[in-house]
């Protein structure tokens, strides 16, 4: 979803993961989980924007690989050039 009031840009979403097999054999495992990320950017020039996100907002656990757990809730900012 993305909604653009302005010189804003805002956008949401979600990832939904089903079934996503960790270890397969006689034993499988799988996992599920849902993932949902946001952004918000602010262009005051053309050529600039200034924006704000973040990851798995829920701070979902959750592993792709067995063993090794993907991080929480992040976030991140910067300012993007196009020149």
């Amino acid at each position: 979803m993305i909604y653009r009031p302005g010189k804003f840009t805002l956008s949401a979403g979600a990832q939904v993961i089903d079934k996503l097999y960790l270890v397969t054999g006689e034993n499988p495992q799988t996992t599920n989980y849902t993932l949902t990320d946001a952004r918000i950017a602010y262009r005051p020039l053309k050529w600039i924007e200034i924006f704000a996100k973040g990851d798995n907002l829920l701070a979902k656990k959750y592993e792709t690989m067995v063993g090794y757990p993907m991080p929480k809730a992040t976030f991140m900012g910067g300012v993007s050039f196009s020149l």
